[in-house]
């Protein structure tokens, strides 16, 4: 069992007392600068990643658009950069990424393997107007890390 949370623009409407607890629950938590900005807030401490570790989540992974993601565990942090593609809409490149990172995740993959995959689905998508179905393809993202001469392409 993996836990997953991702607490979306809306975290700080989340009572304290539960946003602290999914937080301690939570395997991986997803999210971008803003709501990293409002679980801090939300929880009274510092906006940071390792405040959320310290207080129970395994993993942070800090979404950063085009600039790419970071991973933060208790014992390190690493930076994973994006991909610049033509931004045509950005509704649906967080769930994008945190797809990604979830099948990444599941699937047993290395840390730099799964970042580079969400990085790459996000960069998809922001190509693209739209959420819904008009989600990235499996050929579109090795598409994407062929050009871009990641190895990955050719293991998808």
């Amino acid at each position: 069992r993996h836990v997953f949370f991702d607490p979306s623009p809306i975290a700080d409407k989340i009572q304290k007392e539960k946003l602290i607890e999914a937080v301690k629950s939570t395997d991986t938590l997803i999210l971008n600068d803003r709501e990293m900005g409002l679980v801090a807030t939300a929880l009274g401490v510092e906006s940071e990643p390792a405040s959320l570790i310290r207080l129970g989540a395994k993993r942070v992974v800090l979404k950063r658009g085009s600039d790419g993601c970071s991973i933060h565990t208790s014992k390190e942090m690493r930076d994973y950069p994006g991909f610049k593609v033509k931004v045509v809409d950005t509704t649906g490149a967080g769930d994008s990424f945190d797809a990604a990172i979830v099948y990444g995740i599941l699937r047993g993959w290395n840390e730099a393997d799964t970042a580079t995959l969400a990085n790459a689905v996000g960069a998809v998508k922001v190509g693209k107007k739209a959420a819904g179905r008009n989600v990235p393809t499996l050929e579109e993202v090795k598409a994407l890390l062929a050009e871009h001469r990641k190895p990955l392409a050719a293991r998808l």
